[in-house]
């Protein structure tokens, strides 16, 4: 069984356990097994924290929540309207065994507009942008904004991406470039741009998780650019659709050695698109 996470303009996430089918020609099973009620207005980002207990969403509120994905605190209204804890009697002597209703473990405020990205650096660390041109580290524990790294020196952010193990984030917005970030530095200037490879607003950017240096970024210009940070150029681009790219990730099915390698990405056009020679690059 696997979980997946979904954010949504009615302001609310949603937790889904997925079962697979034992036959193959059968589609999964999906149930809600949590609602998570919190903000004001509607979802633009959602991501899980690394250990998997914890995920943060981002809205048009101008806030951030956090939720603890195991809380005790999971409770249901029952035919009453009652809280009540998920597996507990309600008032007919049934279980309550609907769909959890989560409150945020913290509210963090401080940006100005949309927070429309977010990425995690560890269970107590996340990143955030938003369209308030603003980049800013948090501390979970704390609730605290612990630096703005880029202080309106950008444009709107649409996604933000760390690269594992690292200091170096990478991020894009409403502009044609790509930048990366040293965190460590603290400074309030770009360490790298990427320009040149696309010819509109960029969307989504994505370190490879098998080679340090190179990145991905898709755009409205429905191109998908693969980035090597040691250069200034694209090593590789693709044109993949007519339309806006809104969404995109690297995918290697399961294995080791010599399981492909591929791009999946997604956008207005309504198609889901699998590349494999763009990462012939590699």
């Amino acid at each position: 069984m696997m979980s997946v996470l979904t954010g949504s303009k009615d302001g609310t996430a949603r937790l889904w356990r997925i079962r697979a089918s034992a036959a193959a020609s059968r589609l999964a099973s999906a149930s809600c097994a949590a609602e998570l009620r919190g903000h004001s207005d509607g979802l633009a980002a959602v991501t899980h924290s690394p250990d998997g207990q914890r995920c943060a969403t981002g809205a048009w509120d101008s806030s951030l929540c956090i939720w603890r994905l195991d809380s005790a605190a999971a409770v249901v209204p029952d035919a009453g309207g009652k809280r009540r804890k998920k597996g507990a009697e309600t008032a007919s002597g049934d279980r309550a065994d609907a769909t959890a209703v989560l409150a945020p473990d913290a509210t963090l405020t401080g940006h100005t507009g949309c927070v429309s990205a977010n990425c995690w650096s560890d269970a107590a660390t996340l990143y955030s942008g938003g369209w308030d041109h603003t980049l800013r580290c948090w501390d979970i524990d704390s609730g605290t904004c612990t630096s703005i790294l880029n202080d309106g020196g950008s444009k709107a952010v649409f996604a933000v991406h760390l690269r594992a193990g690292t200091s170096l984030l990478a991020f894009c917005g409403a502009e044609r470039a790509v930048r990366v970030w040293d965190t460590r530095s603290g400074a309030t200037v770009a360490s790298k741009v990427l320009p040149g490879g696309h010819s509109s607003w960029v969307t989504a950017v994505r370190w490879c998780p098998w080679h340090e240096h190179q990145l991905l970024s898709a755009g409205h210009d429905g191109s998908i650019v693969l980035w090597d940070i040691r250069g200034t150029a694209p090593v590789h681009s693709a044109a993949v659709s007519t339309d806006k790219l809104l969404a995109a990730d690297w995918a290697r099915a399961p294995g080791v050695g010599t399981a492909p390698r591929r791009v999946a990405a997604g956008g207005a056009d309504a198609h889901v698109h699998i590349l494999s020679s763009l990462t012939q690059a590699l």
